[in-house]
């Protein structure tokens, strides 16, 4: 599943190439060069250390370290210390979290209200129209997805859109409903 994930991903492909050859171990480091080719040197060329491994590869070799601090990860990723970041580790259920986010909800219930946007684009993305607002009443997901859609075509009526038009949401049950599915088609996954 991971690596299906990693080459959709809408990046150069050398990048997926790349963080394929690390998640199976198979990068050209003179130690991997080493054991295919007898009488190869496996030092590292870059700091000099005995062994140029997968890990020293990534982790441990001073030229690494500094590109990894060029682009801010500073070996956070590799040495797993995420002081600032989320600990994907816990084996806290999203349940949990929802309920205390949902507990918090209800006591502080300072500016509680339930927001819509709308943005109306043409054929080339421009922005045409938008608009948007609060309502004070608790809404679930889906009213608030349906309420939204609501306003879309009111704008698009304000603006006296003649033709077709695409309507879009984050919604699949709501755009499932509108296209006549019988059933809820919701799609899991990438």
């Amino acid at each position: 599943f991971f690596w299906k994930a990693i080459w959709k991903l809408d990046t150069l492909s050398k990048i997926c190439v790349f963080t394929w050859h690390v998640g199976n171990e198979i990068l050209p480091t003179n130690v991997k060069i080493a054991s295919v080719r007898r009488g190869f040197d496996q030092p590292c060329p870059r700091c000099g250390a005995e062994f140029e491994t997968h890990l020293h590869a990534l982790k441990d070799c001073s030229t690494s370290r500094a590109t990894l601090m060029i682009g801010s990860l500073e070996g956070n990723l590799i040495s797993k210390e995420y002081d600032r970041g989320i600990n994907w580790g816990k084996e806290e259920e999203a349940k949990v979290i929802w309920e205390r986010a949902r507990m918090l909800s209800k006591e502080f219930r300072i500016h509680n209200l339930t927001s819509y946007g709308v943005i109306v684009r043409d054929d080339d993305g421009f922005v045409l129209g938008r608009g948007g607002g609060f309502k004070d009443v608790q809404l679930s997901v889906e009213e608030a997805e349906c309420y939204a859609f609501d306003e879309s075509i009111k704008l698009a009526c304000r603006l006296n859109i003649k033709g077709d038009m695409i309507f879009e949401s984050g919604s699949a049950g709501l755009v499932n409903k509108i296209n006549g599915q019988q059933r809820d088609l919701t799609i899991i996954g990438a």
